[in-house]
């Protein structure tokens, strides 16, 4: 088998159902192989599928046919100039499938439709102050279905699940007035009724990483460490395109400052913080206070990459998170001038990288190669 520099983490739990796959079923291992390969590379020829599958050219051939027919690639232009006949690069299909995200923050939640390719067709947001659990559900009732009918009608079949991201701190967030205890409350039960889809529920820290691996800047590393920097920082381990995480690591240092750092920071200005979780803003208003909390992000990243670095040679670091692009370049500049001889990539999945993992479970599950072993470090 060939080495996928992709291998996306399980659900945490999946609530699967017979309906809404319509003709998108489950595939078999060497379709699998196949999607998985294209996903990674894109525009490959028959002849390079099968060298990197090991699969015989009649296989290939049947595969690539049965994928057609079904919508999932597409060739592309025939690639003249060469010795023998031309060649024909074959491309994931972006129309092929569709998948629905959601990642609920304490600040914000985010719903998604993507295609194939991971691009973001459809997106809804709804901000807040506290997250009280009966407006949340009442955004999720009345959107999920609203982005759902966004997509052409001959394409909703091709809709093939859900993904939820949700934080390790949701059954801790209180009570706001009369709602019911977000430790007591099940999304699967909730979402089940809204659309006939299978349900994945994911962490949204791993979703983040997982997107980032999937359609991102990390989609070539094998080895890296991965923050991401919302309302808190959190990080994950990335060892052979396998994501790590438990509670023994590598959560390195949780007091790691995020978004609310900065929001506290800021205090009593006159200027709205709630441009801080709105990442369209560039956060300019708040002037020199924003520049102390990314010398202060840099340094607290820095000393955990270190504290890493101790036990396992990482020479990748990937930031994600909500920041406007300005900041995230600035905190990855400063960053590697600290950190000799690491390389520092900004994330290009970007502070949708929570939703856009989540949405990204169903692809996982019904089409590629993945590892369904629980890693923990």
């Amino acid at each position: 088998m060939p080495d996928m520099r992709f291998a996306p983490p399980p659900s945490l739990r999946i609530a699967d159902k017979s309906g809404g796959l319509n003709q998108i079923s489950v595939r078999s291992f060497n379709e699998r192989l196949i999607m998985s390969l294209l996903l990674q590379n894109k525009g490959m020829s028959r002849l390079e599928l099968g060298r990197e599958s090991g699969l015989s050219a009649q296989t290939i051939s049947v595969i690539v046919r049965s994928l057609e027919q079904d919508g999932l690639v597409v060739r592309g232009e025939a690639q003249r100039g060469r010795v023998g006949p031309p060649t024909i690069p074959m491309s994931l299909n972006p129309e092929g499938a569709f998948s629905l995200g959601v990642s609920v923050g304490s600040r914000a939640t985010d719903i998604v439709l993507i295609d194939f390719l991971g691009k973001v067709r459809f997106r809804e947001a709804f901000y807040y102050d506290t997250p009280a659990l009966q407006a949340v559900k009442a955004f999720l009732a009345q959107t999920v279905p609203e982005v759902v009918n966004r997509l052409k009608p001959n394409s909703r079949n091709r809709i093939i699940g859900m993904g939820v991201a949700l934080p390790s701190t949701i059954q801790s967030w209180p009570k706001v007035g009369g709602d019911n205890d977000w430790k007591e409350f099940d999304f699967e039960t909730f979402l089940a009724p809204l659309t006939d889809l299978p349900i994945f529920i994911q962490n949204d820290i791993t979703a983040a990483a997982s997107a980032e691996s999937l359609f991102g800047e990390a989609k070539s590393l094998n080895d890296y460490l991965f923050f991401f920097i919302g309302a808190r920082t959190h990080n994950r381990l990335i060892l052979n395109q396998r994501i790590y995480a438990g509670n023994a690591g590598p959560e390195l240092k949780p007091n790691l400052p995020g978004v609310l750092t900065l929001e506290k920071m800021i205090g009593g200005q006159e200027t709205k913080t709630s441009q801080l979780w709105r990442f369209e803003e560039d956060w300019s208003a708040f002037g020199q206070t924003v520049d102390e909390w990314t010398t202060e992000c840099r340094d607290a990243l820095c000393v955990a990459t270190s504290q890493l670095c101790t036990f396992i040679d990482v020479r990748t670091v990937v930031v994600s998170g909500i920041t406007p692009p300005r900041i995230q370049r600035s905190i990855c500049e400063q960053l590697e001038v600290n950190l000799q001889g690491i390389d520092v990539v900004a994330a290009n999945v970007g502070p949708l990288g929570k939703a856009i993992g989540a949405a990204s479970l169903p692809f996982i599950s019904r089409f590629m190669v993945h590892d369904d072993v629980e890693h923990s470090v």
